[in-house]
């Protein structure tokens, strides 16, 4: 039945809102099976290219703006070549809705965001993207994750030169430091054409609906979310030179990071533990995954606009904290994602 399903239905579940009423597991299952058809890993853009790409400011809104699971060509401008494994979360109480209850049949992809030991990437740099279907009609959830926009150039102090992806905690944002090397920061220059807090994205597509893609109209959903890795993992083998050499390494039904939510600004040091995201195959590399799979972002006014329509008080608290337009709200920016939170975290 699920064979027939996969013959009938791919495209389908791959690039729209599904119309058969096809569980969340059957649009991840129908996503993997394309995925693991070719485990030719995609390639990094040159520079040329990724700085002649990144000019087309279409492209960097449809990053924000397309439904669906795929691009028909969707190769990335950065993090072009990454490792997929299936995973889902194991939530403890909290007090966040739809998919912070439920997220059974995920997506997760691991990559650094150039080659590292090149140009534009000194060191190994982590990012990670989620995607979480749910059932029916309703569009996957999606998260972003990073460790610095540089990698490990400046921190954790000493891992310059490390190839491991879990050498410290990823954050959905990222800070905006004054010591950015001058080719990213021209990067992330670009990007705020489109967004005006370009080195932060939001959260709230796990709380729109939950699993069986019924709607919440409490959105109720963190500021940030931190994941915290399992330090078992640093220590498995790396090559510097073969980028996906430890996530190969990594088995099936481990605990990659635990999850902490920062609820408002201004509280790193009160953080809620909220689970673990858990794997549920091996690592693979993928064609499909590096050059179609598609990840929608959401950039942070988008995130406030979301936040305003349930709780005005804590949206305007959101946006004055991080409004790029005043002193105040650059100079949290400067300090925001894991150089924040790392220190709050508790012992694994």
């Amino acid at each position: 039945m699920r064979a027939k399903i996969f013959t009938l239905c791919t495209t389908i579940v791959l690039n729209a809102t599904a119309t058969l009423g096809l569980t969340s597991l059957d649009k991840a299952d129908a996503l993997w099976s394309q995925m693991a058809a070719d485990e030719t890993p995609g390639s990094f853009m040159s520079a040329v290219e990724t700085g002649l790409k990144i000019l087309d400011l279409s492209y960097l809104r449809s990053m924000g703006s397309h439904i669906g699971n795929w691009g028909p060509d969707h190769r990335k401008i950065t993090h072009g070549t990454g490792m997929h494994v299936r995973a889902h979360f194991e939530w403890e109480p909290n007090p966040y809705t739809g998919m912070f209850q439920k997220a059974d049949n995920c997506i997760v992809r691991i990559a650094n965001a150039a080659d590292p030991g090149g140009i534009t990437m000194s060191s190994y740099g982590p990012n990670m993207a989620i995607k979480c279907l749910r059932d029916g009609e309703a569009e996957a959830a999606n998260l972003q994750t990073i460790f610095e926009i540089d990698g490990y150039a400046k921190f954790p102090p000493g891992k310059s030169h490390s190839c491991s992806y879990f050498e410290g905690p990823l954050v959905n944002h990222c800070a905006w430091r004054d010591d950015i090397p001058v080719s990213l920061k021209a990067f992330t220059e670009v990007f705020d054409q489109v967004s005006d807090r370009p080195m932060m994205l939001g959260v709230s597509q796990m709380a729109t609906s939950d699993q069986a893609g019924m709607d919440s109209s409490t959105h109720n959903f963190p500021y940030a979310l931190i994941f915290q890795p399992n330090p078992e993992l640093n220590k498995l083998a790396c090559e510097f030179n073969d980028v996906h050499s430890q996530l190969r390494l990594v088995p099936s039904n481990v605990t990659l990071y635990k999850v902490y939510a920062a609820h408002d600004p201004g509280s790193p040091h009160s953080l809620q533990y909220l689970g673990r995201l858990v794997t549920d195959s091996k690592f693979i590399e993928s064609l499909f995954g590096d050059h179609q799979l598609f990840f929608r972002h959401t950039f942070f006014a988008d995130e406030i606009s979301t936040l305003d329509k349930v709780d005005t008080w804590r949206a305007n608290l959101w946006s004055t904290f991080t409004d790029p337009k005043t002193d105040y709200g650059m100079a949290n920016q400067k300090v925001a994602g894991q150089g924040l939170y790392g220190a709050f975290l508790p012992k694994f």
